[in-house]
């Protein structure tokens, strides 16, 4: 940046004020300020101003300098000390710098123009020792341990986030299924503590074996990088390949019920896979709501389904009526086994 003032009276004082604007308008109000005086009528004595646009920070610090000139007679020739040493390290006007070891230094450019006329001016940068950052992915583990998810069902995934380095860092959490992102959570983590991250997926792909992988994305600054995810898996199965067709019949404990009259309603479930099993299965009753109450347990249960096992899921239901013939039926699963799938039973209110 090359700023030259005119009009300016001779052998008087000025101070100059450096601001400047971001794309967005904002002002780094106060600014960087500092006094030149100008030379006596009839000569032109330059007078400088040395601006950077960072004074502090930790290492490695860039840092972006400008000397801003007032008067002077063409050409300029600049020095830049900016370590402090006493040796000159640019001679250009705007250099850039990057201090790598922690300390205060007194940074100078000296301008001097043709006639051999001088002036130096210093500015204070101070570099703080480097700062740490390091992420860490310490677990993984999901709800559906131990047994067999199916289609559509929710899958919680679990992992604790650490982190290692000097300040709080807002990482960006990714849950990848056999390789595609399905899920990112943002959490705040402080320095030295752990935090825990739930994320979900919903297989649209059964049958079989799928690998989960929690990755935590690198942080700014960040450098070691093999701790930042860890893989696991969990199984997918449908629910209509493992229940048996034999068993996709529902019953009713009575044909005609009167208005107010409570009668039951059986579905019978077998698990043809004696390895694979299901937890929290749903199965749930499919009826007019209008002439019925489910009073016992509820519409939707939730059921565990162990290898080869065999269970009869069983509802309490209440006639309101009005008198008519109704039919019941029932789904299993995320709508996997549908109430067309299922036989179902009419009964007649009374």
């Amino acid at each position: 940046m090359n700023v030259n003032v005119t009009g300016l009276s001779p052998s008087t004082s000025y101070t100059v004020t450096l601001v400047t604007v971001d794309t967005t308008g904002n002002r780094n109000t106060p600014g960087v300020s500092d006094s030149a005086t100008t030379a006596a009528s009839g000569s032109s004595v330059p007078a400088v101003v040395a601006w950077a646009d960072a004074t502090s920070g930790s290492s490695p610090l860039t840092v972006n300098f400008d000397a801003v000139v007032v008067g002077g007679d063409a050409p300029l020739t600049y020095a830049w000390d900016v370590d402090g040493d006493g040796v000159d390290d640019f001679n250009t006007q705007s250099p850039s710098y990057i201090y790598n070891s922690a300390g205060t230094y007194n940074a100078s450019v000296t301008v001097c123009d043709a006639d051999m006329d001088c002036d130096t001016d210093y500015i204070i940068i101070i570099v703080g020792a480097a700062v740490s950052h390091d992420i860490s992915v310490n677990s993984i583990d999901h709800n559906k341990a131990g047994t067999t998810s199916y289609l559509w069902d929710l899958i919680e995934v679990n992992s604790t986030i650490e982190n290692h380095g000097d300040v709080t860092e807002f990482v960006s959490v990714d849950l990848l299924a056999d390789g595609v992102v399905v899920d990112t959570e943002v959490i705040s983590v402080d320095p030295g503590m752990t935090e825990l991250v739930t994320l979900e997926w919903a297989s649209a792909d059964p049958d079989g074996w799928r690998m989960l992988e929690v990755r935590a994305n690198p942080v700014t600054g960040e450098v070691l990088l093999g701790d930042n995810s860890l893989t696991g898996f969990v199984e997918v199965w449908s629910v209509e390949d493992i229940v048996s067709t034999m068993t996709r019949e529902l019953f009713l404990s009575r044909t005609d019920v009167a208005t107010g009259g409570t009668f039951n309603v059986f579905l019978p479930v077998q698990n043809d896979f004696a390895i694979e099993s299901f937890e929290d299965m749903k199965v749930q009753l499919s009826y007019n709501a209008s002439a019925f109450t489910v009073t016992s347990p509820t519409v939707l249960q939730l059921v565990d389904l162990a290898g080869g096992q065999f269970k009869v899921v069983q509802w309490t239901v209440m006639a309101d009526g009005p008198a008519g013939n109704y039919l019941f039926s029932a789904s299993l699963g995320n709508n996997e086994i549908t109430n067309a799938d299922i036989t179902g039973k009419v009964i007649t209110v009374t």
